[in-house]
């Protein structure tokens, strides 16, 4: 069974959740699935990387027959909740994400070549494909898909049934280059550039921030849980400000984290200081959160263990530890 980082993904899509509960049950062990990593300002859907075979990266598409209007190399036009919409193509979107991933991956050393005929470029190749959930070929064939993308670059759910995929996405980056089997320390490296981890260690300084970490079903059960921490705190502590953090403002099914915070906190009769309440709702991405000179009473992450960490948000959680008194930092997350 093959690994994957996060270790349980929210999927936006069921497409993209069928897709992950088979490549997780069919890869073996060797396999790692990155599921919308963060590399510098984008996230592909899914990426898949092997020792033996390279990087694939997969652009998953739940459009049915119905909401294709229309479709050239460049751009479709697509039916959405809002009307019609112009997009990328979905080959070009993918394959815009192949050429950040290679520029990405290019910066590290470990990653190319240092002489030869091919110095400086990647040692795995790096493929691509769109893989459509809710299409068949019939459909495919119907709406002229291959005429404004190759055949090598489509794949349908029929191709899960027929258990095609896995021969078809060796292949893909086989006919980029063959490789050897790269090291362990390429693997690790792969590993920490699209799922970086930072542990906190501890120690005996007196500004270690403690803080309670806490584990819940979902999103919304998170939410409520620090709601119910901040009625309580309102009742005890008039005028004194919390502030509750969030990191990367990734979709959670059809909202934003963010906006679904703002959501709970509104139906449960909390208001944000910007409507002139006493709660903050702030980003770690924020440089101005970074740097500012806040000192809050009471302090919330939310959606913990997905967090993308980093020197500066690291050096962050150690400005925290200054200012937040002891017992008032929850870290919460979703299983």
């Amino acid at each position: 069974m093959a690994r994957i980082f996060p270790e349980f993904p929210d999927a936006r899509t069921s497409g993209e959740q069928e897709l992950i509960d088979f490549l997780c049950n069919t890869l073996d062990d060797t396999w790692i699935i990155f599921y919308e990593p963060l590399i510098e300002d984008i996230r592909p859907d899914i990426v898949l990387y092997s020792p033996f075979h390279g990087i694939i990266i997969i652009e998953v598409k739940d459009w049915t027959s119905q909401t294709i209007k229309s479709l050239a190399p460049d751009y479709w036009v697509i039916t959405t909740e809002v009307g019609e919409k112009k997009v990328l193509s979905p080959l070009k979107q993918v394959s815009e994400y192949g050429f950040k991933l290679i520029n990405f991956f290019s910066n590290h050393k470990e990653m190319i070549h240092s002489k030869g005929n091919n110095l400086g470029k990647l040692i795995f190749p790096v493929g691509y494909l769109c893989f459509f959930t809710r299409l068949s070929p019939a459909e495919i064939e119907s709406l002229k898909i291959s005429s404004v993308m190759p055949e090598r670059f489509v794949l349908c759910k029929e191709d899960l049934n027929e258990g095609r995929f896995v021969e078809e996405i060796v292949g893909l980056v086989t006919k980029i280059f063959l490789i050897d089997p790269l090291p362990i320390e390429v693997t690790n490296k792969v590993n920490q550039l699209l799922y970086p981890e930072y542990e906190v260690q501890e120690n005996n300084q007196q500004n270690l921030i403690q803080y309670t970490q806490n584990a819940f079903p979902s999103l919304v059960d998170e939410v409520l849980f620090i709601c119910t921490e901040l009625r309580e705190w309102q009742r005890k502590n008039i005028n004194q400000k919390v502030v509750v953090y969030y990191d990367a403002d990734r979709f959670i099914k059809k909202r934003r984290i963010s906006e679904e915070i703002k959501m709970i906190f509104e139906d449960m009769g909390l208001l944000l200081a910007s409507n002139g309440g006493f709660i903050e709702l702030l980003s770690l991405d924020n440089e101005d959160t970074l740097k500012g000179d806040n000192e809050w009473a009471q302090v919330f992450i939310i959606d913990f263990k997905h967090i993308q960490w980093n020197t500066k948000k690291e050096a962050f959680l150690d400005q925290l530890s200054k200012k937040t008194p002891n017992g008032n930092f929850f870290c919460t997350y979703h299983c």
